[in-house]
């Protein structure tokens, strides 16, 4: 046998689900993955109630034939450290109680007491459903603040990332990646960057904190004051980029140019900095020939955007009585004084539980059939994997019961009532599940008016590296065994 051409190949096998189970004792579903924004499509194997594994569904618009490591390993956080029981605080002791006991606990506290603000904030896996009874509920109330933790200052349609500016393989375009090492953000979207740059028809430029990478692209340096240089067309690199689309008009501004060809992707680290929306604002304003793509890193959060469930006044809290915090699976908030009153909703949270003074167990999205939006503006249904716990409830059948004891009924009766609301607010939206052409082009029209440029929101502070949470960043991935393990070694290395 002549063996100069054979290749070693290895069985991808998955340690954690080696040796547990064999495949005909596994039910399949389909459903997608919320580890990140890009909601890939997979395949959990069930036996029992049980998720054993996750595969990925071939989607070439979304995930291709791939799936990141979260998405194919954290599902073992669903089991562990969850809430399945509602509990109410007495006496600073957690009880287990009944739903029954919970609801006349709250009952009792909202007929009693008078509250300054009632502050509602959703997190990183709120469905579409649950949002749409917040907005009927939120509104009946004149001291309602909605998700003070989410940015408003930017257009309404900034939050979707377009795909036609970017993965479109037609002509040569040059691409910018401000504060985002997409390798661990966006494993997936990485690997559509990544064979795009192969193609010869994309030029990538990087500005933010150094990383490993995989895809060919030049690193700029690491603050804003670069991007005033390049929008100006002052860097280094704009003559790269006009060697690189071809074009050699002498005295033209590079950003007049190459109208359309030159997207800003802006990122994690940008997002999380105190003046990012400021920021985002003079680019517009420096020029509007630039695409600016935002890549939101939960589905949770761009939920809200397109339901416009945003705290649009400034986040300053009556101090002269108390809070009511209502709070749907999200882990930090701000603002929460001693004697707040706050009912948790979600399934996991390890960092503020102590505050809590009521806990309402919900359904995690693999144990649910609800609706998400993702970084594309694409919507896709979950489907039912795996039963919840017994005590668990679906979060907007949750909001409902609420909204009756606050005297305020949303009267939704079934999902086909949330539904027919959902439609209304964001139109034809239920219409367009799993319609993978349906993306929609989020260009942005701004003001040209090249030549304003206020200095002093380009900051020489650097941007500052998401790299040692990416395996930590909520409770639910610190819930996850692997993903511990993961965060260990990454952290390790890095302190190396």
């Amino acid at each position: 046998m002549n063996t100069k051409h054979l290749k070693l190949i290895g069985a991808l096998t998955s340690k954690p689900y080696a040796f547990t189970a064999r495949s005909w004792e596994l039910k399949n579903v389909e459903t997608i993955d919320l580890f990140d924004s890009l909601c890939s499509n997979i395949r959990a194997d069930v036996r029992g109630s049980e998720i054993m594994r996750i595969l990925p569904i071939d989607n070439q618009v979304i995930n291709e034939e791939w799936i990141s490591d979260k998405t194919r390993f954290a599902y073992d956080s669903l089991k562990r450290w969850r809430f399945v029981n509602p509990m109410i605080k007495k006496n600073e002791i957690f009880i287990q109680t009944s739903w029954k006991e919970a609801f006349l606990f709250i009952k009792e506290k909202v007929n009693n007491e008078n509250f300054a603000n009632i502050i509602i904030n959703t997190g990183n896996y709120t469905d579409l459903e649950e949002l749409v009874t917040l907005e009927k509920f939120s509104s009946k109330f004149n001291n309602v603040i909605l998700n003070s933790d989410i940015n408003t200052n930017f257009d309404s349609q900034d939050y979707y990332f377009s795909t036609n500016n970017l993965l479109d393989t037609e002509g040569k375009k040059v691409l910018i990646i401000i504060g985002s090492n997409l390798r661990n953000e966006n494993p997936i979207l990485n690997i559509k960057l990544r064979k795009l740059a192969q193609s010869n028809n994309f030029l990538i430029g990087y500005i933010g904190s150094k990383y490993e990478y995989n895809v060919d692209f030049m690193h700029l340096g690491n603050n804003l004051k670069v991007l005033k240089h390049i929008v100006e067309g002052k860097h280094p690199f704009n003559i790269l980029i006009q060697s690189f689309l071809k074009k050699n008009d002498k005295g033209v501004k590079i950003a007049n140019q190459f109208k359309n060809k030159i997207s800003l992707l802006i990122g994690n680290e940008f997002n999380f900095n105190s003046s990012n929306s400021r920021m985002l604002n003079t680019i517009k304003e420096i020029n509007s020939n630039f695409n600016i793509e935002i890549l939101t890193n939960v589905s949770g959060k761009i939920n809200a955007l397109e339901l416009g469930l945003l705290n649009n006044k400034k986040y300053n809290l009556d101090n002269s009585g108390k809070n009511l915090f209502y709070l749907i699976g999200t882990d930090n908030v701000k603002g929460i004084k001693k004697n707040d009153f706050i009912i948790y909703q979600g399934h996991h949270n390890d960092i503020i539980r102590t505050n809590f003074d009521v806990i309402l167990p919900t359904a995690a999205w693999t144990e649910k059939s609800s609706l998400y939006l993702n970084c594309f503006g694409i919507v896709q249904k979950t489907n039912m994997v795996n039963l919840p716990p017994v005590q668990a409830r679906t979060d907007w059948k949750i909001s409902r019961m609420l909204s009756i004891l606050f005297n305020q009924d949303v009267k939704y009766n079934n999902i086909k009532d949330v539904h027919n609301r959902l439609n209304e607010l964001s139109p034809n939206l239920t219409n367009t599940i799993f319609d993978y052409k349906h993306l929609r082009n989020t260009k942005l029209s701004f003001k040209n008016n090249f030549n304003v440029v206020r200095k002093n929101f380009f900051q020489a502070n650097p941007f500052k590296s998401k790299m040692d949470t990416y395996f930590s960043s909520n409770s639910l991935e610190r819930a996850s065994k692997v993903m511990l393990d993961c965060h260990k070694i990454l952290e390790k290395k890095n302190n190396f």
